[in-house]
Order: C-alpha cells, then structure tokens, then sequence
C-alpha cells in the first residue's frame, strides 16, 4: 500500500518530466515483483503463528512433595530436582487452544509446538500428502516423560539426562525469524535447571530446500562440569511395508541389556531392518554402531516414500531406532497415546552411541550443530544421503546397475561411476529440487564393486567394506578391579547426574590411595557444589600440592578460593589452569569475571576478549564481554556483540536484560517480561539476577530480585542483601518469604545455602527458611544435616508436604517419628488425596497391615474413584487376605499406566492366583479354574497388553493340577506341557517362576538338569506356599 501511494505522489507531481515517468514505472515493477515473490512464487516459503484448537487429554495435579521421594534412577529423585512430577493424566479429550507455528514452502510443511516443549508437532511431504513425520493429531497426555506428562509423534529435544525431558510437555520460550535470503525459522528453548545450562533449537526451512533443518545451541552457563545428553527422537508411522536403513554392523540394547549382536540380520537369520520382522520379544531399541556415516532413514514400499535424516558424523554419530512391541502389550500403547492415527516408531539422533551414556559438559562451553531431516520417494531405500541428493542403486546382473537420485535442492553436477577398471558412466545431469531421477548403467565386462560420485555433493560406494571401522566398541559398567576402573566408575556415575553414589565412589577410592589425583580433583567440586567449601579447599589444596601446574588441579582450586572470597589466590591458580588448553577459555572467563567483580573493568576486559580468543563461540564469554563493555561506557561496542549472541542465541535472557539496562522503565520490563513465556519465569530472572551477583554488580541483583514477584527464594535474598544497606526493607522482604506459601518452592542453587542458614540465624523459629535449607541440602546430598533442620521444626509447620519430606527422611531411624509425621499430614488436609497415599505406602512398607487397611477403608470412603487410592487399597487389601475384594476394585476400574508399567497387572494375577488356590484347597475345581485361567489373562484396562510369550507357568501348573483332580487328562498333560516347554525355551530368562518350574520339571518329567536351575533361582518366600502344594500334588 505504501509503494502504491508513493507511485501515485511520483505520478501526480506538478511536472511529470520523463525520469518522474521512469520512476513512476520502475516502482510498479518492483512492486510487482516483490507481490510474486511473496504470493506467487513457486519457491515462496510461508510462516504463521496461530493459535489451534486440539483435542487435548490433559495433565495435571503437580505434586508439591519433592521429587527425591520418589527416587529411582530414571530421572526421578536428585538427578530431577527441582523439577516436581505431574500426576494426573485425563481419560477423556476435549478441544483445547494452543499455539502452533508452521513453516512451509512447496515441498514441506512443518508445525511446531512453542507449549508442548517446542517440539516438531509434525512434518508433511506436500508432493505425496503423506507425513514423513508422523503428526498426531490428538495431544493425549501420558506419564512416559521424566515428570510424567508425555506425548506422541514429531521431533523432541532432550538435553540433561536419559529420558524424556522434563520440559517436553510444558512451555518453552520461543521466537520466529525471517532472514532475507527466504529462510524461516522458529526457535524454541528453555532452561535445564538441574544443570542450570540453557539449551534451543532453531527449526528453519528454506524456500528451495526439500528438508527442514534443526540447529541445536546448548550452553554450560556453570563454572562446573554438567551431565551431557543429547538425543533428537523423531517419530514416524509403523507398517509392515517399513524398512529401516540405519548404518552399523552391531546393535546394542539400553543399559547395554543386549550385548552388540550383528545388524541387520541377527543370529537367527531375522532381517531387523523390516518392522515386520520384530514380531517376537518386546519393544526394541536397536542402537546401531560400527560405520562412519552421516545418514540413516527409512522406506514405506508400498508408498514409495521415505524418511531421512542427515548430519556430519562428527556431530551426531548415535543413531536408533524404537520399536513398540508388535504384540498387545505395545499395541495397547497405540490406543493410549492416539486416537486414530495409528501406531509409531522412533527413529533418533543423538551426540552419544547410546542412551546408557552419558558425557561431560565443559564448564562454560557452547555446543552447536546442525541436523536435517528430509522426505524422498519412488527411488527405493536410500543408501547414500547429503544435504543435496538421496541416493539409491539395485543390481541389475552382473553387469547392469539403476542409479535411482532424489534432488534435496536443485543440482548441475557431474554423475561419475567407476570400478576398479576405470570410469564406466559419466553424465551431466540437472535436477530440479523434489525430483525423483532414474538410470540403467552397464558395463561391458563383470562390474565388481563400484564407485558413484555426483561432483562432491554425494557418494556411495558398493564395498561392503565401505564405512566400516575396527576401532573397538566396549559398552560397559565400570568395576572396582583396578583404581583406574575404578575411577571410571566413579566418573560415569557423575556423568549421569548421580552425584551422591559418584560422591561415595570417589571417597571409597581415595581410602585405598589417598593421593589419586583425579579422584581428588573431581571430589573437591563435588563438595564445592554441595556447598562443603572447607572440605573442598582442603582437598583441592592437596591436589595442587601433588601437581602444582596440573591445570584441572588448579582449576578447581581457583573456583574453591573465589567461593571462600580469596581473589588473590584464585587468580594465582588460573594462571596455570589457563595454561591447560581444555581450560582455557573457562579460566579466562573466570579471570574477566574476578577483574569486573573487583571493579577493574580494563583488566576484566582484557581476559574477556582473551576467553573469546581460546572460545570465539563461547556464549559465557560473549555475553560477559557485552556486559563489561557497558560498564565500561562503550554501549556502541556492547550493542555489536548482543547483536552477534542474538544472532546464534535470539532466546539469551541476559543480551534482553543488558539491552534494558538501557531504558529500565516499566514499558521495557513489560516486554522482557512477554518474552518469559516458559514454565519457570521467575527462576530465569532469579538465575539471571544471582549471574549479576556474581559478579558483585548488586544494583542490578536488586533491581530484578524486586521484579519477581512474591516467591520465597527471591525474597529471602532480597533481606539477605539488604540487612546492611536497608534494615527496614530487609525485615520487610524477611516477612513476607516468611508469608508465603511454600507450593511447588524448591530452591536448588548452592549459593542460596547461606542466605538460607543467615534467615535461620535472624529468626530461628523460621520452620520455611530450615524446610528450604533442608531440600536444598537434601538435594546436594547432605541428608543428615537436611534431617537434623527438619527435626529441629517440632510440629510448627502446618504443610503437609513437610511431615511427607520428614517422615521419608527420618524413618531410617526412627519409624515411630516417621509414622507420627505421615498421619500428621493427613490430619492436617483430609480432602489431598496424596497424603492418604504416602501414609498407605509407608504403612505398608513396614508391614502394618491391619493399619493399611483401616486407611485404605476411609481413603476409598474420601475417595472412591481414585486410581493411585485404588492401587494402595488392592495393596492393603491383598496384604490382609482379602482377595475378594481386591479383585473387586482390578475388575471395576480402568487404570492409566506409565511406561514400562505391569504392577497392578501383576497385583491382578496374585490376586486370582490366591483365589484359585483357595478354591483349590476347598475343593472348588470349577471355580479354581477360573481363577487360574484369569490368572493368564491381560485385561487391558489394568494398562498392560499381552506380551509374545507371556509367562504362565504357575498358573498352568495349577490348571494341570485341577485337570487332574477332575480326571482331564488331556487337558492336565497340554498344560504341563505349555509349562515344559516354556522353560527349556527360556532357560536363561530371569523370573521369579523359575525356581517353582525346576521343582515341577523334575517332580513331573525326571528332568535331573533341572536342579542347576533350582539352584540358580530358588524358591522366594512368596512363593513358598505354591512349592509345598506342587511337591504334595506332583508325584
């Protein structure tokens, strides 16, 4: 409209000379030019954010008791915290807005999620109309993730830990971007606060390009080392006409469960690459290693259409892929997380070779990679990909080969294939991007092994040598034979985030030699992230007194002093740590951070540009530079390099925050404040805030510390800062943390370990300021002292979760105390569901079963349909022989399970197995049998599906016996057989079956070899009572 009225002004002007006209007409072809190009130009790319209504089944009913209650290794427990778990998944949908951000040009379309963790929601191949990344199209909410909620379909982002991230189903912040060239992106991210790194993926699509690619940018903000995990799963639809095409020549299972079998073909002469193909066992996950190559993919044959994906090797070598179980017990999971989209398989990318392992994050370190993911049709699996072609070849004879190309992008190159005889085909040729492209190529003479070259935009060799590598893959867990191994093992455990059992491996090992200087290094952060920091200069000081130039050694020494207030002695250590390549850059950042803390801005300038000279990519470096270039008054210099972070880190809070240091007027802070889109906002401006203090730059500390608005943790630091500058505002801010509710509150940083110990001090009686100290301790592993806080509470605090936390932690020692502190919380808030279900649990963990029973009774009463009350009350019930009942509640309800869950299936067929043997012993064939036969049955409502061979033999054996007993022969001896044969099947297999199918092996057959297994799996005290009754009825 405006280049319109300008041509009217050119063409009205008062003297319409010829340039005037000229002008006038050039405008209009530009104009029109730029209207073609935006809406129709066959390369044009569209971006649009909208809000869309889905059927969502939501979650919710977060839980305030902290997640270390639950323990566990999966994420759950320390590894997690401060996250809290989200319990309540809906077994109904209704439609519910969110926002939704699509890309799309001609070729692809993509849609992504800002609100369910960023993620790919899905990605279509607008040439077939098919979806390359299965999209689902309901958001139905399972508990899969490490924090519960879960679902289905496109690309997730998972920095941290093994699992699902714990932002996967919950907001991240994000923005959208238009580049001049054409190109369209969304870029999502959020925090990691266990780590406290900070991660996004830029999403962006091209207007020529048939793929979208994802930029990944993860930083280490902490002077620590973090846990490093990185995985990318996809999802796409599962057929029995897919294929997979994942290089490698072994395959591993997680947890390295399978050791490495051959891929793809395994022992049994099965081809795994076919979905079709892993019809036996259960759900798979097929880690493929052993070949250099960037690309993995897959096929739909009768579709004719394909799946790629592509990065340099050298960035993303983990390749697998996930595969439900065909049988029901992963098939039910296709009518859990869908409702007509049938069932998925997860191909992923990740920065490791497997899930089991973990690495370690540089301190203050960026990492930045690029990935892209493709579709491709009617040329058959790919066996050769870039960014430009998909390549596939068939054998024609021995003498012919079809070279079949799929264009990325449009390609002038030259096609060459060659053998070891020399060139045997060459071609110019020209594909327009998105075109399929086919050749038969033959040769005189026996082709042999070959070559294929499309200029140096791709190439495939016939070899099957070609890509394979000899270096030796051991996947393992570590052992205590050697300090060495020893070591290791102390090590992986701290990769993977579980740092109180690293902490005790580390200790262990420096009993048996006190001077293992890794071992020592790696303890002393581990006691300076505990907040132990006279523990820690004690060890760090002997580290350097064994090695005083070892620059890791130095490194931890420096970051001990800084936190004891020793300048001095920490910039003499980072002289030498920085003389450590591998710290370099981390040295000189801490040396800049120092220099500015102490107000030195030219020094602190100095080894700012010096950290970016070792780590021009550093994020940490970048942002410390800005924020001392404003200090120094050079805003021109500082606005340079918030523009250069923004252009790789457009989601950085600090270069928003450095821009409204400005212009901080309420207009600014509103808009910084509409960009905090994600879940946590105040613990961003928290982070950001205590980063400033850091640095000692307490005007703005403060400053943000007032923008957050009523949460404890920040007003506990507002009064900790102010005690000396502001008595009145610091009794003001102590009151009102002192009012506030507790509510999803945990703090998590170990520098608020002496705010929260200065408020306990000021007021003793303060039983929030000890519950927080206490988490916080808890957390780092200091559960004595976290105990010792809570009991020194007596019964002041009226929250509940509060007796949940001490009854946890003290029933060790005191189960008394601890019963005490769980029926307070109950008595406390009758109507909270979750206090019930902690008293039931801990009632039943000690065995006072008559007590679990009283309680399941009036909880079932408060709460009748409930479905974690209904699994305590089966519990409680079938803990007092009630099975009647028990079974009563299993058959009338329709439980959501979690992944991997068979509890309240095996609760189900304990339950029918007393019963029938009850009925049994009374002599109640007919109705022992049915219990029996229940017994072998999955009711899917329980949420968990039959499994290929499931494991049935005790209740067969029992059928058999009532067979007997009523003279059935025939059906007496099938079911004895079905028990015979599944053991000489599964003769390794580890069940709790084991020990009672020996017995009956060599009761019933004589089967002498039996007694090894007998040996191996004996009989358990719960099965006992079935061991006497076979050895009475088998004869």
């Amino acid at each position: 409209m405006e280049v319109i009225n300008l041509i009217s002004i050119i063409w009205r002007g008062p003297t319409p000379s010829l340039a005037r006209k000229v002008l006038a007409y050039s405008l209009i072809f530009l104009a029109l030019i730029f209207f073609s190009l935006a809406c129709g130009s066959p390369s044009a790319a569209k971006l649009e954010v909208k809000k869309e209504v889905i059927k969502t089944y939501p979650f919710s009913d977060p839980d305030p008791v902290p997640i270390m209650v639950r323990g566990g290794m999966w994420g759950k427990g320390a590894r997690l915290y401060p996250y809290h778990f989200i319990d309540r998944m809906s077994l109904d949908g209704q439609g519910q807005e969110w926002t939704v951000v699509t890309l799309e040009n001609p070729f692809v379309k993509v849609e992504i999620l800002p609100e369910v963790g960023g993620k790919v929601w899905g990605a279509l191949d607008k040439t077939t109309g098919k979806y390359f990344i299965y999209k689902n199209e309901v958001l139905k909410f399972r508990e899969v993730a490490l924090r519960g909620p879960w679902t289905s379909g496109g690309i997730e982002f998972n920095f941290g830990i093994v699992g699902h991230s714990p932002a996967t189903a919950t907001p991240v912040n994000f923005t959208t971007r238009r580049r001049r060239d054409g190109q369209l992106s969304c870029i999502v991210g959020t925090w990691d606060w266990p780590s406290r790194t900070r991660w996004s993926v830029e999403i962006s699509l091209e207007p020529n390009k048939v793929y979208f690619t994802t930029r990944s940018l993860w930083t280490n903000f902490t002077p620590y080392f973090q846990s490093y995990y990185v995985w990318l799963n996809a999802a796409i639809r599962a057929g029995e006409d897919l294929q997979f095409m994942l290089p490698g020549q072994k395959f591993i299972g997680h947890n390295y469960s399978v050791p490495l079998q051959p891929w793809p073909v395994d022992g049994k002469g099965r081809d795994l690459s076919w979905y079709k193909n892993n019809n036996f066992g259960s759900s798979k996950s097929y880690f493929t290693v052993g070949e250099y190559r960037g690309f993995f993919g897959a096929y739909w044959h009768d579709d004719q259409q394909g799946f790629g994906h592509w990065a340099f090797y050298q960035d993303v070598p983990g390749h697998k892929i996930w595969i439900w179980s065909l049988a029901r017990d992963g098939g039910i999971w296709e009518d859990l997380l869908t409702d007509s989209n049938g069932q998925y398989c997860e191909p992923q990318a990740g920065r490791l070779l497997n899930q089991s392992d973990h690495g370690h994050f540089f301190p203050l370190y960026s990492e930045e990679w690029q990935e892209i993911w493709f579709p491709y049709h009617l040329i058959g699996p790919l066996k050769a990909a870039s960014p430009f072609a998909v390549l596939n070849v068939e054998k024609k004879g021995e003498k012919e080969i079809e070279v079949k190309i799929f264009s990325l992008q449009e390609i002038s190159e030259k096609l060459k294939v060659e053998n070891s005889q020399g060139l045997i085909y060459e071609e110019e040729i020209f594909l327009k991007a998105g075109k399929p492209w086919a050749k038969n190529i033959s040769t005189k003479t026996f082709l042999g092994e070959y070559k294929i070259n499309l200029g140096d935009k791709l190439a495939y060799s016939s070899s099957p040598q070609s890509g394979k590598f000899q270096k030796p893959l051991v996947f393992q867990n570590y052992d205590r034979s050697s300090l060495q191994r020893h070591f290791l093992r102390a090590l992986k455990l701290e990769k993977e985030r579980n740092l109180a059992e690293a902490f005790r491996e580390y200790q262990a090992l420096l009993g048996q030699e006190p001077d293992f200087l890794p071992a020592l290094v790696r303890l002393a952060e581990l006691y300076l992230r505990r907040g132990e920091v006279a523990r820690a200069f004690e060890l760090s000081q002997k580290a350097v007194a064994i090695d005083m130039y070892n620059g890791p050694a130095n490194y931890v020494y420096a970051l001990v002093a800084r936190a004891k207030g020793l300048n001095i002695e920490a910039k003499e250590a980072l002289t030498w740590a920085a003389r450590d390549r591998a710290f370099q850059a981390a040295a000189y950042n801490q040396l800049a951070e120092i220099f500015l803390s102490e107000g030195k801005l030219r020094t602190a300038l100095e080894f700012a540009q010096r950290a970016l000279g070792s780590d021009p990519q550093g994020i940490p470096h970048q942002q410390l530079l800005a924020l001392i270039l404003r200090k120094k008054g050079e805003t021109k210099k500082a606005q340079e390099v918030i523009s250069k972070i923004e252009e790789r880190d457009p989601l950085n809070p600090l270069t928003k925050l450095e821009k409204y240091w400005r212009d901080p007027t309420p207009g600014s802070w509103k808009k910084f404040r509409s960009f905090l889109h994600e879940e946590f906002p105040e613990e961003t401006i928290l982070e950001v805030a205590l980063y400033y203090y850091r640095l000692n730059q307490l005007e703005e500390t403060l400053h943000l510390l007032q923008k957050i608005d009523y949460y404890p943790p920040a007003s506990y630091w507002l009064s900790y800062l102010l005690c000396h500058q502001d008595q009145d505002q610091s009794a003001y801010y102590l009151k009102q943390a002192q009012s506030l509710s507790p509510y999803l509150v945990f703090p998590f940083r170990e520098e608020s370990i002496p705010v929260f110990k200065w408020a306990i001090a000021k007021q003793p009686n303060d039983w929030k300021a000890k519950y927080y100290l206490a988490l916080l301790l808890w957390s780092k592993g200091r559960e004595e002292e976290a105990e010792q806080l809570l009991a020194s509470c007596g019964n002041a605090s009226d929250y509940p979760p509060f007796y949940i936390v001490r009854g946890y932690l003290g029933k060790h020692k005191s189960l008394p105390s601890a019963q005490r502190d769980y029926e307070r919380s109950v008595s406390l808030e009758k109507k909270d569901w979750r206090n019930w279900h902690h008293l039931l649990r801990f009632y039943l963990e000690v065995k006072q079963k008559e007590k679990a029973f009283e309680t399941a009774e009036k909880a079932l009463t408060l709460f009748p349909d409930d479905m974690f009350i209904k699994v305590d009350a089966v519990e409680a019930y079938m803990a007092n022989q009630e099975y009647q009942r028990a079974a009563q509640i299993l058959e009338e309800t329709t439980f959501l399970p979690y992944e991997g869950a068979t509890k309240i299936h095996r609760l189900f067929v304990e339950c029918h197995l007393e019963l029938g043997l009850s009925n049994l012993r009374q002599g109640d064939l007919r109705q022992a049998i049915r219990h029996f036969q229940k017994a072998k049955s999955y009711p899917e409502r329980l949420g968990t599906g039959q499994p290929f061979e499931p494991d049935t033999r005790l209740p067969d054996i029992l059928l058999g016996i009532c067979y007997q007993r009523i003279r059935e022969a025939k059906l007496a001896q099938r079911h004895f057989q079905l028990v015979r044969d599944y053991t000489l099947q599964h003769w390794s297999q580890k069940s709790p079956y084991q020990g009672l199918a020996a017995v009956f092996l060599m009761r019933k057959f004589k089967m002498t070899k039996a007694v090894e297994l007998l040996k191996k799996y004996p009989i358990t005290k719960k099965l006992r009572k079935y061991y006497d009754f076979i050895i009475r009825e088998i004869r």
